[in-house]
């Protein structure tokens, strides 16, 4: 269903307006431990690439343009298959086990 899909300029703001909804002040009730969300790495995918938001440089990555000041924005080529299930919805944690061989060590060390 869902082998050959690309994504977009529209997915990757999507998923910087979330990532920007959990640092707004007026949310700090919510999300108060900042340090916490400052290890969060956001990772999304295609047919084609990995794509990770996070605050750690990760100067062996092509990096992607983003709206996000405070983080970096990177691509990883891969020739995963994935499941239709395994592309439904979000996720906590890398549910997708075979994504780790395409990520740094210094990624996969802190999941």
């Amino acid at each position: 269903m869902f082998q050959n899909y690309l994504a977009g300029k529209e997915d990757f703001e999507a998923i910087e307006e979330g990532i920007a909804t959990v640092w707004r002040p007026e949310l700090n009730f919510i999300f108060k431990d900042k340090n916490l969300l400052k290890k969060v790495i956001v990772i999304s995918f295609d047919s084609q690439n990995l794509y990770l938001w996070t605050k750690v440089s990760l100067p062996t990555l092509e990096t992607l343009p983003s709206n996000l000041k405070d983080y970096h924005f990177y691509k990883v080529k891969h020739q995963i298959t994935f499941a239709d299930e395994e592309q439904l919805g979000w996720m906590v944690g890398l549910k997708v086990e075979k994504m780790a061989d395409h990520l740094p060590k210094n990624i996969t060390e802190r999941i």
